[in-house]
């Protein structure tokens, strides 16, 4: 028996003799591109009435008798066990060689678009039609033309009670003479010219998305219509009407909210960052400081920046300081200023950043790693309004809000006796978590619909791309999820972004792109972890040993350590 094999990407037929293994990387199987897996999912054998089928992969268990035409899916491959056409009338009326011709053209399409144009094409060839529609139905129950042909899209055509027939039996609907069926007072077909009409329902993931339609203005003999070519090209473009129905409803959804005068820092469809960004609104012309929680990319000081922009303080400067990355003998010069010859190199007076940030805002980045020596000074300069430079006399009257943020948990950091908890107080008067990108994939594409649209970015992403994304964990979250963005719309080479343009972590895959990391920063920040996973194995993790052998001190290596968490 003939059975055809459909993966995101490709399509074939297989006549089915012996056992045989399809998959993704077979070695004496079938290997179809394509498959989000690189090993095989199935096993199939002949038997009496058709095939036999034990699956390797999905919810799927135990052995399946397959008979013609019944249409089964295994994660992201479907199976469609083929009829047996023999030496009689009906094989001249629906040869084979025209499925393999449609498949061949599929093969060959560069997008979803093409697969749906062409499936549409052949489905009213095979029928003897001259026109029709490939229909989706959105979340809202609205039917939309997604492709057509010999027909206008914008006219009165549309027959919702052909439609609601279609997608409530879940079967095709074949009307050879609208007169003197039960359409034939139907004026949207006879008044559009669907003399002839037939219907097939476009079913994906368990639901049923859509609708192909095609007809003519002569009758047909009912034999011709009940061609099995239409059912069996119709998985091809049933994937790409789910896709398209989810692309236009973000797009709707992401041009509200930016038609909105909305102007939150982030563009978000979940409950728990909406609740943040509800209170961020309120508290904003406050006088509060805030401590911003979340992990590394998540967006903390878009969040700060956000919350001086909406100060008493937006007037003043918003000045910003990484204490993670601050040296621990520079840090008090750095947050409070020196005079000139206060120290060894001081040659000159500098200003501190509390000074700079008079009437605005001071954010401190990664506050956890602040030395319990310096925290008792800023302490101090947060209760009394005023900061003494290093080396000067007398002190200098400030006003300033403070805002900090940490990957870290400040406030287990002071059960632990490594952070002070007078001055966790003081700073988390009020506090923010920003849930990480993995527990809200509902925000991964419209993140990425906002980016290729916010810069002009003249490419889409293809349905593999639209069901894969959501699923990755991004454990650098919105900065990991743009850079990968950014980099995938360079490497796509054509209209769509594919999942195999997306490289490096997060992608879910272990190899590399051939250009490697595209970036400078990016390439130094490679080297630098393998670097470091090189001297903790050398070194039996010991992490004082391995801090030794590359020349840093301890607390830079734990700061890379940190940012490493989700890799070790």
């Amino acid at each position: 028996m003939k059975v055809l094999l459909l993966s995101p990407k490709a399509s074939v037929i297989i006549d089915v003799t012996n056992l045989v293994a399809v998959g993704g990387a077979s070695s004496g199987g079938v290997r179809l591109e394509g498959l989000a897996k690189a090993d095989d999912y199935i096993v199939l054998s002949p038997n009496a009435g058709g095939v036999t089928m034990v699956p390797l992969k999905g919810k799927t268990k135990g052995r399946s008798e397959l008979g013609p035409l019944s249409r089964t899916e295994i994660e992201d491959l479907i199976v469609v066990p083929l009829p047996i056409f023999g030496p009689s009338a009906e094989a001249e009326v629906f040869p084979l060689g025209h499925l393999e011709e449609a498949l061949a053209e599929v093969s060959q399409a560069p997008n979803g678009a093409a697969i749906t144009a062409i499936v549409l094409r052949h489905v009213i060839a095979s029928c003897g039609f001259d026109r029709g529609l490939v229909i989706a139905k959105d979340g809202s129950g609205t039917f939309r033309v997604v492709a057509h042909q010999g027909t206008d899209p914008s006219a009165p055509w549309l027959s919702e009670s052909l439609l609601a027939e279609t997608l409530a039996n879940r079967r095709s609907v074949v009307v050879p003479n609208v007169f003197g069926s039960r359409f034939e007072r139907n004026q949207s077909l006879i008044g559009t010219g669907f003399l002839s009409v037939a219907a097939w329902p476009l079913l994906w993931g368990g639901e049923t998305v859509g609708a192909i339609i095609a007809g003519s203005a002569i009758p047909q003999a009912e034999k011709e219509l009940r061609n099995p070519i239409p059912a069996l090209l119709s998985p091809l473009v049933a994937q790409y009407v789910a896709a398209w129905v989810k692309e236009k409803a973000l797009e709707e959804r992401l041009q509200g909210r930016l038609d909105k005068t909305d102007d939150a820092p982030f563009l978000t469809e979940s409950p728990e960052l909406r609740r943040v960004l509800d209170l961020s609104r309120k508290l904003a012309p406050s006088d509060l400081s805030v401590l911003i929680q979340g992990e590394t990319g998540v967006g903390k000081e878009v969040l700060a920046k956000w919350l001086h922009q909406k100060s008493g303080s937006a007037k003043g400067a918003f000045v910003a300081v990484n204490c993670g990355a601050i040296p621990e003998n520079l840090i008090e010069s750095i947050l409070f200023g020196h005079k000139r010859g206060a120290f060894t190199g001081a040659v000159a007076d500098q200003t501190g950043k509390f000074v700079l940030a008079h009437g605005g805002t001071l954010f401190l980045d990664e506050v956890a790693d602040l030395p319990l020596t310096v925290q008792g000074k800023l302490l101090r300069v947060l209760q009394e309004r005023e900061v003494e430079p290093v080396g000067a006399s007398k002190p200098i009257s400030i006003h300033v809000r403070v805002l900090c943020a940490s990957h870290k948990n400040l406030r287990q950091l002071v059960l632990d006796g490594k952070f002070r908890e007078d001055l966790y107080y003081r700073l988390a008067e009020v506090t923010f978590e920003i849930p990480p990108l993995r527990e809200r994939p509902e925000d991964v594409l419209l993140i990425c619909q906002q980016y290729l649209q916010e810069n002009k970015i003249d490419k889409k992403l293809s349905i593999a791309a639209w069901e894969w994304l959501p699923t990755q964990r991004w454990t650098g979250n919105v900065r990991e999820l743009l850079s990968s963005l950014r980099r995938a719309s360079l490497l796509s080479l054509g209209k769509e972004i594919e999942v195999g343009d997306f490289v490096g972590p997060g992608s879910g895959t272990k190899e590399r792109s051939w250009l490697g990391a595209l970036t400078l920063d990016e390439a130094v920040r490679d080297f630098q972890r393998e670097k470091i996973r090189i001297a903790l194995k050398l070194t039996g993790g010991n992490r004082k040993n391995a801090s030794d052998l590359l020349g840093v001190n301890q607390r830079t290596l734990f700061r890379y350590l940190e940012d490493m968490r989700e890799e070790l």
